[in-house]
C-alpha cells in the first residue's frame, strides 16, 4: 500500500506549538494537500477545540507543528466528523420539543460566538460597574472618567473575554466607539458593524441569533438610553432603566427587577440568609457586607465615596449628594409616570409603580378570593381579612392588627407624629384623611385634588 504523504512546506528544526518539541515540522498556517484533500493545521484547531492560537504569524519557526501531532490532529478531526454526523441522524428521530430545546441551545451559543466576534473585531469597551462607579472588565482597575475608562481597555488583549465573563450571558458595553479593527471603516450601531465583519471580513455572523448585550453610550453628565433616547443624571439610574427594555427577572418577596438571573439568585440568597453582618466597631447589623463596607468607610473612617456624577466632589451621604446637586447643578429630582400624573422622586419606586398599576404584575393570587397581589407580603396582608388574624400588635396598648399599615397609623397616635400639616392654617394631623376633612370644612375655597396635594 502506497504512503500517503503531506505535500508542503516543511521546516527543520522547528517548535512545534502542541507538544514543544523541537523537530521537524510542518507550518500551522501554511496549505498541505493530504489524501487528496486540503489542510491547513491552525484552521484544524479552531474547527475542532476551538482554541485560536495567537503570534501563528510570526517566525516561522515558533509556528510549527509536528508529523506525530499531525496524525492526532486528524484523528481528532475525523472523530469529531463521526460525532456530528450521527448526532444529525439521532435528531431526525427525537421528538419536536427536543428538537426546539436544542435550537435554543444553539442559539444561545450562536449568539456568545456573535459576541465574541464584536469584541474582537471592534472597539466597543465592556465593563463592570458598582453603582456609578466603572471598572476594567479585565484588570477590575477603576475609572471614574468614562473617556479614560476606553482609552484604557483598548490597551487590553480580547482573548480572556470569554473566561472573564463567566456566567455573566449579558455583559454591559459602552458603544460610544464601535469602529472596525480589521479596516479604516468608521461604524455608529452594532447591526451595521455584524453586516460589515461579515461581508466585507468574512468574519461569520449568526444573524438569527439575538444579540445578548446591554448596550450603553457612558458620558460624564446626562447619560442617554440607547434603546429609547431618555436621559438620566447617572448610571446607577440609567441601568435600573433598562430593565424596562430587557427581558427581566422579578424578585416575588419584595418586587425588585434584575436584567440577569443571576444577579436574581443573589439577590434571593439574602432574602433566605440569616447571617448577621455585623459592624466590629458599633455592633449595627446591616443585610448584606456590601452596605456594612459602606457603613464602615463613611461613619467610622469617615470616607466621602458617594461621587456626583456631574463633578468631582463627593459625600459621604446619599442625601447629601441629591442636595448637592439640586442646589449645585438646577438638577430636579423627580421621576413623572408617562402613563398617568403620578410623580416619584426615585426611579425605582416609578418602575415598581408602572409594573403594579399599568402592566399588572399581580403574581400572588388569593386561595380564598380571585384577588392578586404584586408582593406576597400584601397576600399575607390580604389573607388576614378571611382567616381573622391579627398578627400585627403594638407595643405601646397591646392592640393588634390584619395589616401592617393599620398598625403604623395606629403608632402614631402614641409617638404624636403629626406628619400632614395644613400650609394655610398650619395645624397638623396625624392621618392624611384627617388633614383633607380640615380643608374641605376649615377651607372650602381651596380645591384638595387640583392645587392643594
Amino acid at each position: 500500500m502506497a504512503l500517503l504523504k503531506s505535500i508542503g512546506p516543511i521546516i527543520d528544526p522547528g517548535l512545534c506549538r502542541c507538544c514543544r518539541s523541537i523537530k521537524k515540522c510542518r507550518i500551522l498556517t501554511a496549505e498541505y494537500t493530504w489524501s487528496e484533500k486540503k489542510e491547513v493545521y491552525a484552521d484544524m484547531i479552531m474547527d475542532c477545540f476551538g482554541i485560536l492560537l495567537s503570534h501563528v504569524d510570526d517566525d516561522e519557526r515558533d509556528s510549527g507543528v509536528c508529523a506525530t501531532c499531525v496524525v492526532r490532529l486528524r484523528d481528532a478531526c475525523a472523530f469529531r466528523e463521526q460525532v456530528l454526523q450521527n448526532s444529525k441522524k439521532y435528531e431526525m428521530k427525537r421528538p419536536l420539543a427536543e428538537k426546539r430545546n436544542t435550537y435554543d441551545r444553539d442559539l444561545d451559543c450562536m449568539s456568545e460566538e456573535n459576541l465574541l466576534t464584536i469584541i474582537q473585531y471592534s472597539y466597543v469597551v465592556p465593563f463592570k460597574n458598582r453603582r456609578n462607579n466603572y471598572y476594567c472588565f479585565y484588570c477590575k482597575d477603576y475609572y471614574p472618567k468614562p473617556e479614560d475608562l476606553r482609552e484604557h481597555t483598548v490597551t487590553h488583549d480580547t482573548k480572556p473575554f470569554q473566561l472573564l465573563m463567566g456566567y455573566k450571558k449579558m455583559p454591559k458595553i459602552d458603544i460610544t466607539r464601535i469602529d472596525c479593527r480589521l479596516c479604516p471603516m468608521k461604524i455608529n450601531d452594532i447591526e451595521t458593524f455584524k453586516h460589515h465583519i461579515d461581508q466585507v471580513h468574512g468574519k461569520k455572523i449568526f444573524f438569527e441569533a439575538p444579540d445578548k448585550l446591554l448596550l450603553y453610550r457612558l458620558t460624564w453628565n446626562d447619560l442617554v438610553c440607547v434603546m429609547c433616547s431618555d436621559v438620566f443624571e447617572d448610571f446607577n439610574t440609567l441601568n435600573t432603566h433598562m430593565v424596562e427594555h430587557f427581558s427581566n427577572f422579578t424578585c416575588d418577596v419584595c418586587g425588585m427587577c434584575f436584567l440577569e438571573k443571576a444577579r436574581l439568585d443573589a439577590h434571593l440568597k439574602r432574602h433566605k440568609d440569616n447571617e448577621r453582618h455585623t459592624c466590629e466597631i458599633c455592633g449595627k447589623v446591616f443585610k448584606s457586607n456590601h452596605y456594612k463596607d459602606m457603613h464602615v468607610d463613611i461613619v467610622h473612617k469617615k470616607i466621602a465615596i458617594i461621587r456626583c456624577p456631574r463633578c468631582d466632589e463627593c459625600f459621604m451621604s446619599y442625601a447629601l449628594k441629591n442636595k448637592h446637586l439640586t442646589e449645585a447643578h438646577g438638577q430636579k429630582r423627580t421621576y413623572p409616570c408617562n402613563l398617568c400624573d403620578k410623580v416619584y422622586n426615585r426611579q425605582k419606586t416609578l418602575t415598581e409603580h408602572q409594573r403594579r398599576n399599568h402592566q399588572k404584575v399581580m403574581k400572588h393570587q388569593c386561595e380564598y378570593c380571585d384577588q392578586r397581589f404584586y408582593l406576597p407580603s400584601r397576600l399575607k396582608e390580604h389573607m388576614a381579612t378571611h382567616t381573622g388574624e391579627r398578627n400585627f400588635r403594638c407595643e405601646y396598648c397591646e392592640k393588634s392588627y390584619p395589616r401592617l399599615k393599620s398598625l403604623q397609623y395606629h403608632i402614631r397616635t402614641h409617638t404624636n407624629d403629626r406628619r400632614y400639616r395644613c400650609q394655610i392654617c398650619g395645624q397638623a394631623f396625624i392621618q392624611n384623611a384627617s388633614l383633607k376633612s380640615h380643608i374641605k370644612s376649615h377651607h372650602p375655597e381651596c380645591d384638595i385634588d387640583s392645587c392643594y396635594f
